[in-house]
This record gives C-alpha cells, structure tokens and sequence, in this order.
C-alpha cells in the first residue's frame, strides 16, 4: 500500500503507522455524546463522496501516490525555468512540463510531453 511507498525514500526507522486498531482506541475512549456527534459530522460533512473515498482506498491499496497528493492537495516547492520558485503537488517530477496561471502564478496542471 501506500504506506510502503512513503516508507521507500525514508531512512529512520518506523515503529508503527497509526493503523485501524490505534485510531478506533482513541474513538473508544470518548465519551459517548462525542462519538455521536462526531459520527453525525463526519456523516454530515461528507456530502455522499463515496465515489472519492473509493478512488482513495484503491490508491491507498495500490501505492498510488499522484492520486493521493492530489486529493489532498500537498505541494513542495518548484523552480521553473525563470527562476521563480511556485508550489506543486508531490507528484511532479524534475523535468516535467506544467502549465502555470500567468496571473496567480499558480501550478494548474502537468501538460503531456
């Protein structure tokens, strides 16, 4: 999964990633009002995504890496040609070609090379 894949670069070592069983502990030892509401928020606040959160999981599965930094938008810093220095999603590679917002100097998209 996508763990091992974050895991590949990284040279310390790792105990545990926050797994199932740890997150589902910490749901556990709310008080039970909070776990309803917290339920009927996050059900709430869903809007019926069901669609994305199964392109995630698959990603997840998969190790697939583009689709997560796009869902979450991360970004690192880039230099391009000019010499400016814009945010992009982690996907992107030295090299690849991106269309940039002349106004907001803002990465839109990667172009097809």
């Amino acid at each position: 999964g996508i763990d091992r894949a974050l895991l590949r670069g990284y040279a310390k070592p790792v105990e545990e990633f926050e797994g199932a069983a740890a997150q589902l502990a910490i749901f556990d030892r709310l008080p039970e009002p909070a776990q309803r509401a917290l339920l009927a928020t996050t059900l709430a606040e869903s809007g019926g995504e069901l669609a994305e959160m199964r392109k995630l999981e698959r990603a997840w599965a998969t190790g697939d890496l583009a689709v997560g930094d796009t869902a979450t938008n991360a970004s690192k810093p880039a230099t391009v040609e000019t010499g400016a220095e814009i945010k992009v999603p982690l996907f992107i590679n030295t090299g690849d070609k991106i269309k940039i917002n002349s106004e907001t100097r803002e990465y839109m998209e990667r172009v097809n090379k």
